[in-house]
């Protein structure tokens, strides 16, 4: 099949000429690609709700103009109406499954679909799926095999959980050659268990407390991720680590896996390679990805070419600038205690002294230590934006803090503190979601960003 051909005609023609409600367009892109994508397919009407406003929603508005003669707008409020007098809806991942418009829809026997998930099911067995999950490291591992492929001269299209992007848009250009590669997050997943439907091959990263504000509990949360093997068949492949491996055994302890295993460590790489990224859990990551290429049969050679000029990730201990003397890290989607405590500790390798400026809203978290302490033992000073994340952590810290109400102050702060007591990085590592102070954590990262570029 050549690129030129459209794979959507398996499984995507009847939609021509319907309504379609989109519940959730949102501020990152992948609301208006996915609505654009239905648009550009023949949709009759295209019914958009969303609970933010019209001012807030504007530049996504804004982007679909040209269409306006076809979209209706719910803003602000959601209506019954809108999800049952409908032929479809597309639910934005994160809106909760028992949340009563869908209830409403599916009593109403209308069927309910999700970005990434109904593209997978569209496309079948036509092309293989590599999906990455886990409660941290799922973008650093999916960009690590993204980048071997790329090495390996192996064509492939990126979707899922990636910024900006939406997956049903790659049905227009990808072929039966390309692989399709997935970032997963768990409220995606939830659309791959309506769909019965796992990746071909699967990575699951580790599983921790996050979410603890949207989940009932973890065996809830465990649920949704265990989506990215629970339907995989004899000739799937499926990557675990120990964490993931335990909690396999703690939470899904009677499914069978029906595919091939590998439970992976670090040593399974030879320690003579060399490794882009800082520290023991970046190792562990570069692992899961050599594992992956592995199964795709990708010789060792061109792997370790790959493993030795990945670039990093946005936003994942990305190098921002060094001024001074002192080198700035976005670390913006380190969004729970573990992953800012692995972060301190990776930078902890290179440099002496770091300023690292976290805080957040809290996910439901009720465990700090491991965070704490590597504030504690390993940081110059911690500058802490509010948040529930602050409030929970400040009468534990030892090392000197300060409170600040804003990205500019935090950069500058940290700046001043940094070039007074000798410290060689500031990280930007929050520990927390970012709602309150930021749109999101990409927009948090974009002001530490344009913070550290306003101090040249």
């Amino acid at each position: 099949m050549s690129k030129d051909e459209n794979l959507t005609s398996y499984n995507i023609e009847w939609i021509a000429g319907k309504t379609i409600t989109v519940m959730g367009l949102g501020v990152l892109g992948r609301g208006v690609n996915v609505a654009k994508f239905l648009l550009k397919n023949g949709v009759k009407k295209l019914l958009i709700t969303d609970l933010k406003s019209n001012d807030q929603l504007q530049a996504s508005i804004k982007e679909l103009e040209k269409y306006n003669d076809r979209i209706e707008y719910v803003l602000g409020r959601h209506r019954v109406q809108d999800f049952v007098e409908t032929d479809l809806v597309v639910k934005a991942a994160g809106v909760p499954k028992d949340n009563r418009y869908i209830t409403a829809a599916l009593a109403a026997k209308v069927p309910v679909k999700m970005d990434a998930s109904w593209a997978c099911s569209i496309l079948g067995n036509k092309v293989k799926t590599i999906g990455v999950t886990g409660t941290k490291g799922k973008s650093s591992v999916t960009h690590l095999i993204a980048h071997i492929l790329e090495v390996a001269g192996i064509p492939f299209q990126l979707g899922g959980n990636v910024r900006g992007q939406a997956t049903l848009p790659l049905l227009n250009k990808i072929s039966d050659k390309d692989i399709l590669l997935l970032e997963l997050d768990s409220w995606q997943l939830q659309g791959f268990h309506d769909e019965q439907i796992s990746p071909n091959i699967a990575v699951f990263t580790n599983f921790m407390p996050d979410h603890l504000n949207y989940y009932a509990g973890m065996p809830d949360y465990f649920f949704d991720k265990s989506a990215i093997y629970r339907y995989q068949d004899k000739n799937d492949k499926l990557v675990l680590t120990k964490s993931s491996y335990e909690a396999m055994r703690l939470y899904d302890s009677e499914f069978k896996v029906k595919g091939s295993t590998a439970v992976v460590k670090p040593s399974i790489m030879r320690k003579d390679w060399h490794f882009t990224q800082p520290g023991q859990h970046n190792r562990l990551n570069a692992t899961q990805a050599y594992q992956v290429a592995k199964f795709l049969d990708i010789s060792d050679e061109i792997i370790k070419e790959a493993l030795e000029t990945f670039p990093g990730v946005p936003g994942r201990l990305e190098f921002i600038d060094e001024i001074n003397g002192v080198k700035f890290y976005n670390d913006t989607n380190a969004t729970t205690p573990d992953a800012t405590a692995a972060s301190i500790q990776a930078i902890r390798q290179s440099v002496d002294r770091c300023v690292v400026i976290c805080g957040g809203i809290s996910k439901g978290f009720r465990e700090f230590e491991v965070l704490i302490k590597a504030l504690n033992s390993y940081v110059q000073k911690v500058i802490l934006l509010p948040g529930g994340i602050a409030d929970a952590i400040v009468d534990s810290l030892t090392t000197d803090y300060v409170m600040v109400s804003d990205m500019q102050s935090a950069v500058q702060q940290a700046y001043t503190i940094a070039i007074e007591t000798g410290a060689q990085s500031v990280v930007m590592s929050p520990a927390g979601s970012s709602f309150g102070l930021f749109k999101n954590e990409y927009d948090r990262g974009d002001q530490f960003v344009k913070a550290v570029k306003d101090l040249n």
